[in-house]
Parts: structure tokens; sequence; C-alpha cells
């Protein structure tokens, strides 16, 4: 998960069960800082046309599942 702080990304490892009702429990927790780069980025796609927005989307994707 990332807010519009731009501070990170804040990763939760939790184990999900279902009896009567859904129970969870966080087995972990983590947030990874957002290195300067990707911060000065995000801030700026706002900005960019849609294909930008595109490209920087398959980036971003797989900066996340390395961080993940």
């Amino acid at each position: 998960m990332s807010g519009t702080s731009l501070d990170g990304i804040d990763l939760a490892f939790v184990n999900f069960t279902k009896g009567k009702s859904w129970n969870y429990e966080f087995l972990n927790t983590k947030t990874v800082e957002y290195p300067k780069k990707w911060v000065i980025k995000l801030k700026n796609l706002i900005n960019e046309p849609y294909r930008n927005v595109e490209i920087e989307d398959n980036s971003y994707t797989l900066f996340l599942a390395k961080q993940i």
C-alpha cells in the first residue's frame, strides 16, 4: 500500500482464517522508504501525458514486485 504522502510502501504479511467469520493476524509489517528518484517520478506524473503514465506504471509495478 502506498498513500499520497510518498513516504514509502507499507507492506503487511497477514494470515487470514475463516471460521464463522473472517479473522486475521499480522505476522510482519514494514515500511520501505521510496528512493528519491521514485518520489520525484510519482510527484510529477500528474503533469505527464497518459502514455508516459502507462510506461511508469509498468516500471512502478516491477519496482513494487522487487520490494515485496
